[in-house]
Parts: structure tokens; sequence; C-alpha cells
């Protein structure tokens, strides 16, 4: 299923090093830290990042509000490029919705299933200038 891409770029809750070691068996792993890792995976991933990829900008958060305010921080300045994809987790519910021109994605809870969730991982591709993403079951 996922033996095509090129990169995997995590949300945050890892959860342990672990993970991103099997992820690394598929692809390079890109991650940011979320509100439940703690010691070095705090210290190893950043909070944020900021993609250059296929002349696109992606904003790679744990928390949809710290990217919003990101985004908002570089439409007030020009100083800093505006972001095209906005990818987050936190509330690991799937979503894929294009908003004021940028594709907001969270690809939702790729670990155990939590009370009515399924667990799903996501696809974001990047080609000829256009934005998609799918949101996948697993499972």
């Amino acid at each position: 299923m996922f033996s095509d891409v090129e990169m995997i770029l995590h949300a945050g809750d890892i959860g342990s090093l672990r993970v991103i070691q099997e992820l690394e068996r598929i692809a390079p792993v890109i991650a940011v830290h979320g509100n439940m890792d703690r010691d070095l995976l705090w210290e190893k991933y950043p909070a944020m990042r900021v993609l250059r990829l296929q002349d696109q900008n992606v904003l790679l958060v744990h928390r949809v509000s710290d990217g919003l305010r990101e985004i908002t921080r570089r439409q007030a300045t020009d100083s800093d490029e505006p972001i095209d994809v906005l990818i987050f987790g936190h509330t690991h519910r799937a979503e894929c919705v294009k908003r004021d021109g940028v594709l907001h994605f969270n690809p939702g809870l790729g670990g155990m299933p939590r009370n009515y969730q399924t667990a799903t991982a996501g696809i974001v591709t990047l080609e000829d200038g256009e934005v998609r993403g799918e949101i996948l079951r697993l499972g």
C-alpha cells in the first residue's frame, strides 16, 4: 500500500522511537513531536516543520491551532512564503479539506483505534503544481 511513497510525514504522538524505525523501513521519515511524546522524542523532534516539496510549502505540526497561528503569522508578514498544505494530528480524526486555498490534512489514527475510530493513514500527492489528499482505511 505504501511501497511507492517517497517520504513519510508523522504529525506527532509518535509513542516510541521504534515506530519511526519501522516507518523508515518504508521511506525516509520527517516528524514532529506531539503532546503524548516525552523525553527523547520531545528533544529529537521539533514542534513544527516547514518543508518545501514540489514547489509547495508544507507545514507539519501536531496541533492544528499551532498551524493556523503560523499560517496567520505568514499572511501578516511578507518575510515568509504562504503555506499550501497544513498536515496535523492531535485529534486523530481523519480530515482532508481545502480552506482558503490551503489543504488541511489530518491522516487520522494509524495505531490502535480508539472508541469509534477506524485506523487510517493518508497520502498527500504533490504533482504538477497540484495538491491532492487521500484518507486510507487500514486493516
